[in-house]
């Protein structure tokens, strides 16, 4: 896959940066992250602008999360209802999410911007639960941004070996991923033992 994504972004530069991190950005399964390190690196070999990686990752991936936005609140509900329980997305976990969003909103549109799964669905997510477009898009905009930035520098500086900093940003990711999670679940695990403490004692 990095062959094949390197070769693309090679032939057809900022164009294929842009596409892929808006498909991604609006939940369709793209390598955005790789295309973007891909281009980084080339701009670090003097092959592609750095300062057009940069411009084209930032239009993609806030343009796409603005799409998945919008999907999330034209059709988002109906399809969770209809199709949630086959991605173990059930009326619980969707009321979960919406508790979520109502209450760090923000923050999990800015955070989510450095885990893959939150970086692809975190839009849909807030349109279904009905995010205030104009929360939304500042932070969109300021989460895409310095994501796009904080890894252009990364494969700019760090691009000469490819094959491996493409590897160390996958696992920067998921440990990223790992760690939203396990503090989600210490604030929820906290917030059931506060409300069952009466019945603890």
């Amino acid at each position: 896959m990095l062959d094949v994504v390197t070769q693309w972004v090679a032939h057809y530069g900022f164009i294929i940066v842009t596409v892929f991190l808006f498909l991604e950005s609006a939940g369709v399964p793209a390598p955005g992250e790789t295309a973007l390190v891909t281009a980084a690196a080339l701009a670090g070999r003097g092959t592609l602008s750095i300062v057009a990686v940069i411009v084209a990752g930032c239009v993609g991936t806030v343009a796409g999360g603005h799409a998945g936005y919008w999907l999330g609140a034209r059709e988002g509900r109906s399809l969770v209802d209809r199709y949630g329980k086959w991605v173990m997305l059930t009326p619980e976990r969707m009321a979960r999410t919406e508790e979520v969003f109502a209450r760090h909103g923000g923050k999990t549109i800015f955070l989510g911007r450095f885990v893959a799964f939150m970086r692809s669905f975190a839009g849909i997510f807030a349109g279904i639960v009905g995010m205030p477009l104009r929360t939304f898009a500042l932070y969109n905009a300021a989460g895409g941004v310095v994501w796009v930035v904080t890894f252009s520098a990364v494969g700019y500086v760090f691009g000469r070996n490819l094959p491996r900093l493409v590897r160390y940003v996958g696992r920067v990711s998921l440990i990223a991923a790992i760690l939203v999670a396990l503090v989600v679940g210490v604030i929820y695990a906290w917030r059931w033992f506060e409300r069952n403490r009466a019945t603890h004692r």
